[in-house]
């Protein structure tokens, strides 16, 4: 089964600025020197992109070698579950703790 999203490019960008945001608003609460700024967020942002990287490069084999399995499809439907509870937790902790 394959879910197709047409905007998918809008919901990334809308991800995308939200994460942004937040992390411009911890950066205004340091107060941090404006000559810094674009420092710090040029580093955070190249930071962010090696550790993405790094993952990318961690998962395609494990998920090159969950493809081939015979029962992927329902280990992939279990994992789903595990980030969406894990995520949620996350989420609920964050929000009201």
């Amino acid at each position: 089964m394959s879910i197709e999203i047409q905007f998918r490019w809008g919901l990334t960008f809308a991800f995308g600025l939200i994460h942004g945001l937040g992390f411009a608003d911890l950066l205004k609460e340091m107060a941090l020197p404006k000559s810094d700024l674009v420092i710090a967020l040029v580093s955070f942002n190249i930071g962010i992109e090696v550790i993405q990287v790094g993952v990318v490069l961690i998962c395609l084999p494990l998920l090159y070698y969950l493809h081939k399995m015979k029962n992927s499809l329902k280990v992939i439907q279990y994992l789903s579950w595990v980030i969406v509870v894990s995520g949620t937790y996350y989420l609920m902790q964050q929000l009201f703790y």
